[in-house]
Parts: C-alpha cells; sequence; structure tokens
C-alpha cells in the first residue's frame, strides 16, 4: 500500500500504479531490524511520476512491522530532504559556507547548488576532488580536517573544516562529511581624531592600503592581502561611540560582499 501527500490531503495509490521495491535498501535493511528501529536510507533524488525539473532530493525513513513476534512487513517514510537539509545553514550568519556530502564523497549541500547531486545528472562531483585533503575522511584514514584557501582577486581567502558524521545505525560504519567555511580574515580597528573631513580619512585610508600590498610570507610561500576597510565619520554617520563602530562595521561588510572593491 502506497499513501501519497498532495497539498493537505493524503491519497492512496491505485494498486495497479504500485511497484516494485524489495531490491532497494530502505526495504531489505528494515526488514532486517529489530522490532522499533529505524533504517535511514541514502539521500537520492525522486524521480517518480514527476518531469526532470520537478525531481526532488529524497531519503527514505523505514522500520520493520511486527506483531504477535512475527514480521508482517515494513513501513516507509519518503522524506522530502530539500528542508531538511536547509535546516543545517539556515543559522548560519552571511559569510559562513556549509558543505554536506555522503560517504562516497558526493555534494549533498554545497554554497553552489549546482555542485550538488551531481551523482544524479551522470556526472560525479566529489569533496575529496575538490578539497584533496579531505579525502583522509572518506577512506577513514582521519576523522577531520581543517585547510585553508589563498584569497583572489574576486574571493577573499577562507578556512576550512570538516568532520565524519557517523549516519544510520552505528554497526553499518555509514558517515557524511560534514563541513563549514568562513573568511580567513583579522578585524581591527583603527581610532583616529581630529579628522575633521573625509579628504583627511581617505588619507589615512590610503596609508593602509599600501601597507597591506606587500604580501606576507608564510612557510617560504607569499600570501596576498586584501584590506577591506570600512569608513564613518563623526558626527556624519553617527553621534556615539557605539553607533559610529557600527555604521564602520557595516560599510566594511557591504565592501566584502562587493569583493572588487575595497573601501
Amino acid at each position: 500500500m502506497r499513501i501519497d501527500r498532495q497539498g493537505d490531503k493524503l491519497v492512496r495509490v491505485p494498486d495497479d500504479q504500485l511497484q516494485e521495491k524489495s531490491h532497494f535498501p530502505f526495504v531489505f535493511e528494515a526488514l532486517s531490524l529489530p522490532d522499533g528501529e529505524v533504517y535511514v536510507s541514502e539521500f537520492g533524488i525522486n524521480h517518480e511520476d514527476a518531469a526532470q525539473e520537478a525531481a526532488v532530493p529524497v531519503f527514505n525513513m523505514a522500520s520493520p512491522v511486527v506483531q504477535g513476534g512475527q514480521l508482517r512487513g515494513v513501513v516507509v517514510v519518503r522524506v522530502a530532504a530539500a528542508p531538511f537539509l536547509q535546516n543545517f545553514n539556515a543559522a548560519l550568519p552571511t559569510p559562513y559556507g556549509f558543505y554536506l556530502s555522503n560517504r562516497w564523497g558526493d555534494f549533498l549541500v554545497h554554497p553552489d547548488a549546482a555542485q550538488t547531486f551531481g551523482f544524479d545528472r551522470g556526472q560525479r562531483i566529489l569533496i575529496q576532488e575538490s578539497f584533496p585533503q579531505v579525502a583522509a575522511l572518506v577512506d577513514g584514514r582521519a576523522e577531520e580536517a581543517v585547510l585553508s584557501q589563498p584569497g583572489t582577486d574576486d574571493e577573499e581567502a577562507r578556512v576550512f573544516a570538516f568532520v565524519r558524521m557517523p549516519f544510520g545505525n552505528a554497526e553499518e560504519g555509514r558517515f557524511m562529511v560534514v563541513g563549514l567555511s568562513q573568511p580567513l580574515a583579522v578585524v581591527f580597528t583603527v581610532l583616529c581624531e581630529n579628522v575633521d573631513s573625509e579628504e583627511a580619512a581617505l588619507q589615512i585610508v590610503t596609508k593602509l592600503q599600501h601597507a597591506f600590498e606587500p604580501p606576507l610570507a608564510i612557510d617560504g610561500e607569499p600570501l596576498a592581502v586584501r584590506a577591506s576597510i570600512g569608513l564613518s565619520l563623526f558626527p556624519r554617520d553617527a553621534q556615539d561611540a557605539r553607533t559610529l563602530m557600527a555604521s564602520a562595521d557595516a560599510a566594511m561588510y557591504r565592501i566584502k560582499q562587493g569583493h572588487k572593491r575595497r573601501l
């Protein structure tokens, strides 16, 4: 028996439209479970009764049906994965990036949605190829990895942290790789007195920009340093210290999001 949700209604699918499902892991794995335990499937794309553009990410939760000590069947709930996956990064601040892959390394969540579920399009887009250090998590040689990527003219430098997260029942040995990234940046404040015009403030900013032009040597490798500078003036932008700081901070983040401009 199959029940579909159509809007606010539950609709039973006619028997002649049912499909054979016994060969799927969420069926045969669930049938081998003790009463009361739940099997959670891998994430995939549902193409049933849907046009290609309407296919959606899903996962299945299944549990055996036991009556009088005898196995009678299995109940399966198919869950739309998009709302579930969105919960992972809903509370993250804008500069952060969230990554999630299955145990083979296929991206399920990526800041660029085009990188996700590539296996369903015949194109494997793997986390261990985008971040080679993460290969140790995929093949079980490590539980976590921290790495950084230098900035470019269009993208700021970022630091990444990945962990191997158990998934499903412990004895199955399944896992996902979860990652976060954030801008690799140090924030500091320069407070200047007796700056009575925007032109005078810009002269100070120009000196700061020149100070950040030389590359920074890390382990013998030159790394470009870029400064995003937000400027606020008293009393033009604020009447008190806290608001003045907030105004400069907001200006700095507008610059960071614009990538090209630095002031």
